[in-house]
């Protein structure tokens, strides 16, 4: 199951980065998202993982009705999902087809040795170090602090409070991605990254505030998914449009690097944090500090020194680097 996450795998990412603002193509990566995260919702019904359990009560269609009944009714709706999604594809119109100009912007790129030699790519390594630590600081955890904060079996909707937010989280992570992605599209990267950031931060804040109210617990951590999901789609397009998109894929391996860094450090930082203190503020208020920063990097940093580097470009390769 974990090969079908895009934050394992990597693959679903790449796409709309390297071929642009084209319709056809951020249609295609929305839908694909989103039956993404409706897969995964249906396969952890199936095979959830043990902390989605709540006391003794296993909610899965196996316990009740056997392997072979919920194989087959979960493997036709997961087939009948992805023929309705391939419905809405097309091919492109005319008007959508890239001009010579864009495919010449394509042509550039750097490699991964010249790459690796800039300094923007190693704050940008370090800005998707800090959100990727952050975030699984509270997302790894999130079950462990249900439970001690008390929410875990209240009910909302009447459903227990945490198989609901479990749920709800999968939706707005995947729905994030080429959200932010449009966003980003029309009112820059970095100011984008600022906003998401900063969005995370406060909802890590409000849901250390309102930690034992168990609808704004469901609410607050969908927010927390929907402000840090989307650096899978950020970055690598934030990359993509700075160093170009003959070395996409390559490139982007190494700065995807930084999510097995923040894999390393986020859940045992976060559980040596709250075994010295005793309790989960200091990590919410880490992970909160972190994501400030990263917001403020994005904004005054990263945004002037890829201005910089983009007006050295010659001619229409500064063009497409934005």
């Amino acid at each position: 199951m974990a090969a079908l996450d895009p934050e394992i795998a990597g693959g679903s990412t790449i796409g709309p980065q390297v071929v642009g603002d084209h319709p056809i193509w951020n249609e295609a990566i929305f839908l694909q998202e989103l039956a993404h995260q409706f897969q995964r919702s249906v396969l952890e019904m199936v095979y959830p993982p043990p902390d989605r359990f709540v006391g003794d009560r296993d909610p899965t269609m196996i316990r009740g009705s056997g392997y072979r009944p919920t194989l087959l009714t979960f493997g036709i709706i997961l087939g009948a999902t992805g023929t309705v999604a391939a419905l809405f594809l097309r091919s492109p119109e005319p008007e959508e087809v890239p001009t010579s100009a864009a495919i010449e912007a394509t042509s550039y790129g750097i490699g991964p040795r010249e790459m690796l030699r800039t300094p923007i790519f190693w704050l940008m390594f370090s800005l998707m170090t800090m959100m990727s630590t952050g975030g699984l600081m509270v997302t790894s955890n999130f079950a462990t602090f249900a439970r001690d904060f008390g929410v875990s079996d209240a009910l909302v909707l009447g459903v227990a409070a945490l198989p609901l937010a479990l749920t709800f989280d999968r939706l707005t992570n995947g729905f994030t991605r080429p959200f932010f992605g449009w966003v980003s599209d029309r009112i820059g990267r970095e100011n984008t990254m600022g906003f998401a950031f900063g969005l995370e931060a406060c909802a890590i804040a409000l849901l250390l505030l309102f930690r034992q109210e168990p609808a704004l617990f469901v609410l607050l951590s969908g927010i927390v998914f929907f402000g840090w999901g989307e650096i899978f789609s950020l970055f690598p397009s934030t990359l993509t449009d700075t160093f170009g998109a003959r070395h996409a894929t390559t490139n982007y391996g190494f700065l995807y690097m930084a999510q097995g860094v923040g894999s390393i450090l986020g859940g045992p930082l976060a559980a040596l944090l709250r075994d010295a203190s005793g309790g989960w503020a200091p990590v919410f208020v880490l992970a909160i500090a972190l994501d400030v920063v990263a917001a403020l990097l994005a904004l005054y940093l990263l945004k002037p020194m890829r201005t910089a580097y983009c007006k050295a470009l010659p001619g229409s390769f500064a063009e497409g680097c934005e």
